[in-house]
Formats: C-alpha cells, structure tokens, sequence
C-alpha cells in the first residue's frame, strides 16, 4: 500500500518550510512511515534522567510523571526491536500488502517463537548462573570484581542477543532486568554510579561519530 504524496503533515512541513527535495520529504510505503514515526515519538531516558537529576526534579511530581513515560517508552521499545528485522526483512515489500493478504501470522510466528524462546533462555540461564557469580564476586570483596562483572553480564547479553538476530539494545536492556533481580541490586548501582556520566558522553560521541554530514548536506 503506497502513501498518497503529499498527504503527509511532516512530508509537507519538510518541503514547504524546510525546502527539502520532495525523495527525501516523501515516504513511499506504510513501513517507512511506522518506522520513522515510532522513532521520533521516543525520546532519550539517559539524556532526560540526567537533566532531572542535575535539577533536583526527579522526586516532584512532574519527574516522577517523566519517569513514568521514560519507562513506558523503554518497554515499548522492546517488540519494534523484535519486528523491525522482520520489516527489513521483507525485500521492499510492504507489511500491510502481508496482513491484506493473510501473510501476517504465518510471517510473524516464527520471529514471535524466536523472541520468547531466545529470550526465555536468556533470562533463565541468566538468573541461575549470574547470582552464583555475583556471590563469588562479592565473597571477593573487590570494587573493581564487582564492576567488572557488571559490565561484563551487559556485554554479555547484547552480544548473545545480537548472535540470535536480535539488537543489542535488547540484550542490555535484559541484562539490566537480570541484575535488579540479584540480591546486589544496590551495590551494582553503587558501583556503576561514576560511570553514568562516561557512559552518556560516550552515546553522544559514538551517534555523532555515526553520522555522515558529508551524505546528509548531499541528499539534502
């Protein structure tokens, strides 16, 4: 199913405000206009969190609410991350022509039975074998043990989710749920503390390393 061109409030903005090519401004298909929706309705936790702490606002009213939405968004980021492969996967054809078709479930199953299994597997395993190493860490007593298995459990994770077709994203977000599900939730956060501002400012870095000014200003 093709967009009707012009139709589109962002594409109009794009080419009347912005003066950009109608190729870029206009959106072919239904999948290009979920996908691109559903990423600039999302906003950066990370980012949002930090500014409320460093103005003291995260235990009002208004950065509780925040912090509610930040979480709803982190939640539902997780099935986009399981579907996106399967819309790229589909060779430029559109996933409504798929669901008019019948096509749907029968393309959406094997993707909905890999994400709880690998999941599944994930979590299981995860919690059995991360709380006995995270006793021998701490029966260690060493900080540096104890950050060092933290970071480990995260890239762990995203690599494991990564080898099964997943992103990486995901991986780090279940490892995050394995680790508050230990009996060191608090000391993990402890430890990660000084980290949190590094961690950031390597986010912003490494996504503005990613950008190609040379192809936008080009295509622009």
């Amino acid at each position: 199913v093709s967009l009707p061109p012009g139709h589109g409030i962002m594409s109009t903005l794009l080419e009347k405000v912005m003066h950009a090519p109608p190729s870029l401004a206009e959106l072919k298909t239904v999948d290009e206009a979920v996908v691109i929706a559903v990423a600039l309705s999302l906003s950066s936790s990370a980012f949002v969190l930090q500014l409320l702490k460093e103005k003291n606002e995260l235990g009002s009213n208004s950065g509780q609410a925040t912090l509610g939405i930040l979480l709803f968004q982190d939640i539902a980021t997780i099935p986009f991350l399981v579907l996106l492969p399967l819309i790229e996967g589909q060779g430029g054809a559109d996933i409504s022509d798929i669901a008019s078709n019948g096509q749907l479930i029968s393309q959406l199953a094997p993707t909905i039975l890999k994400t709880f299994g690998g999941i599944g597997l994930v979590l299981l395993g995860g919690r059995t074998f991360l709380r006995r190493v995270f006793e021998v860490a701490a029966a260690s007593k060493s900080d540096e043990v104890f950050i060092s298995l933290s970071l480990l459990s995260v890239t762990g994770a995203s690599l494991l989710t990564q080898k099964l077709g997943f992103s990486d994203t995901l991986g780090a977000f279940v490892s995050g749920v394995l680790l508050s599900e230990t009996n060191f939730k608090a000391q993990v956060e402890a430890d990660i503390q000084p980290f949190r501002g590094l961690l950031l400012g390597l986010f912003f870095v490494t996504t503005g390393a990613s950008l190609d000014l040379a192809l936008l200003i080009r295509e622009w």
